[in-house]
């Protein structure tokens, strides 16, 4: 949010700029060629503004039938929290109404930046992209007014209206804007790299007031959420970001504090709640070769890290996540793919029409490692599986074992396990491998979860077993 802050008011000074040249040569530029004092322009633009500017197009000015004025292809460097960027335009055109000049408003009944691009100076790589800022502004000495706006970037468009009041030790905003469809997070998105460079809790602090976004349809990191509605609320030292939505037909909630703003240890603290989506169609988005039907599934997600090291975020992470499926149908695995759910629901079902009545799973979460040790829990209506499993949430590597056994009353010996699935390698690349030899050989081992040669593991599902009692039940209690 910072960003874009800076964003308007890189905005609110090129375009000021423009209304003085305009006015300043209100009758002499129906007759001068601007283009031949570009060398002025970009000192007088430097000393207005403090940003250096290079003119690369043309640059006009009229006096009628309206007071406009057009640049083409201009590069800016402008500094923001101490780091020199580069701000190339294709144009910037305005149209000034002059009844406002006479009441000391500067107001433009339009205004337009068409392809704006933001890098590091010396770099190549856009960090930020707009295809173009439109709308309406309004400045008086104390406020500055978007309105009408419409903000086109490859997430969406957006539009709406903000206003800041950015002068003097009272500073406040206010917005609300509109999209039809954006995505946070996407795989093609590269502008979320600028988030570290440009975002400043310093810049923050001090702040007040609130500003909506509503979304009918917004994806992150590729999953669909519908009526998604963000708020973002600043109180000074304080900014609490709230998003509710639908997802799979559930409901989402969440909300991240950022607080202790200007100290040298800003903290974040979240809390993530999805509460009975549709668990086929959540399953399905991530693999849709399985063949499901039907169930609820409820997530939560909380924790807290301090925000003064945000390249190493996730190494500082501390939460705990949990997961809980019911009662979903497996109709068949399809085609299998070697994925963990693949491999998992083969041996769930063996291909044949079941019910998995349950998955649970709970995680600690320290320094970025997310550990599960016995706490991944399935039940289908003849077997019950169990597991554990570390996760480095920063390089995504990974080791997880789930063991299963047969639900039968007949007598349990090893030889009868139906087998285990162990998973190596990454998130995004995992090895997957089904080995039913690996319980007589005391499989869990490759974890260190071990006691007396046996996998504990096996041993807590031995025990769940003749007791007839349910692994999720056991995860979910805590016991």
């Amino acid at each position: 949010m910072q960003f874009l802050m800076n964003i308007f008011k890189v905005i609110f000074k090129v375009t000021l700029f423009f209304v003085l040249l305009a006015i300043g040569g209100m009758v002499a530029i129906q007759f001068a060629d601007l283009n031949k004092h570009s060398d002025a322009i970009e000192a007088s633009f430097k000393k207005a503004t403090g940003f250096d500017m290079n003119i690369k197009g043309n640059v006009k000015a009229q006096l009628l039938p309206y007071l406009a004025t057009q640049i083409e292809d201009i590069d800016l460097i402008i500094d923001m929290n101490g780091v020199a960027y580069k701000v190339e335009v294709g144009g910037i055109n305005l149209k000034i109404n002059l009844y406002g000049l006479f009441n000391n408003v500067i107001d433009f009944d339009y205004f337009e930046f068409v392809n704006l691009k933001i890098s590091q100076d010396q770099s190549k790589q856009a960090l930020f992209m707009l295809k173009k800022v439109q709308g309406e502004m309004e400045s008086t000495q104390d406020e500055v007014k978007f309105s009408n706006m419409l903000i086109t970037h490859d997430t969406g468009t957006y539009h709406g209206r903000i206003n800041f009041v950015m002068f003097g030790s009272h500073r406040k905003v206010s917005g609300k804007f509109e999209v039809d469809e954006m995505s946070i997070f996407s795989k093609n998105d590269k502008s979320n790299d600028a988030s570290n460079s440009f975002f400043s809790l310093a810049g923050l602090s001090g702040l007040k007031g609130k500003i909506v976004l509503d979304a009918k349809q917004c994806f992150i990191k590729g999953i669909p959420f519908q009526k998604s509605r963000f708020t973002f609320d600043f109180n000074k030292e304080k900014v609490v970001v709230t998003n509710t939505a639908k997802v799979f037909d559930g409901d989402y909630n969440a909300q991240v504090t950022l607080q202790h703003l200007s100290s040298a240890k800003p903290q974040s603290d979240f809390a993530i709640n999805i509460v009975k989506a549709k668990a086929a169609a959540m399953v399905q988005h991530f693999n849709p070769q399985l063949k499901v039907a039907g169930g609820l599934a409820n997530f939560e997600f909380s924790g807290s890290a301090p925000l003064d090291k945000m390249p190493d975020y996730l190494n500082n992470l501390k939460a705990k996540a949990q997961f809980y499926l019911s009662d979903m149908d497996l109709l068949s695995t399809g085609q299998l793919r070697g994925s963990i759910s693949d491999a998992v629901f083969n041996i769930l079902s063996a291909n044949k029409q079941d019910k998995l009545k349950c998955l649970a799973a709970k995680f600690s979460i320290n320094n970025g490692v997310a550990r599960s040790e016995q706490r991944i829990g399935l039940e289908s209506t003849h077997l019950m599986g169990l597991g554990s499993a570390d996760i480095d949430l920063k390089s995504e590597k990974l080791s997880m074992l789930i063991d299963f056994k047969s639900k039968s009353n007949s007598p349990i010996e090893l030889g009868k396990f139906e087998g285990a699935v162990s998973v190596t390698g990454t998130i995004s690349d995992p090895k997957v491998r089904i080995d039913n030899n690996m319980i007589k050989q005391g499989g869990s081992l490759a974890l260190g979860f071990a006691t007396s040669g046996i996998s504990l593991l096996v041993e807590s599902l031995i025990g769940m077993v003749q007791s007839e009692s349910s692994a999720c039940e056991r995860i979910m209690s805590g016991n």
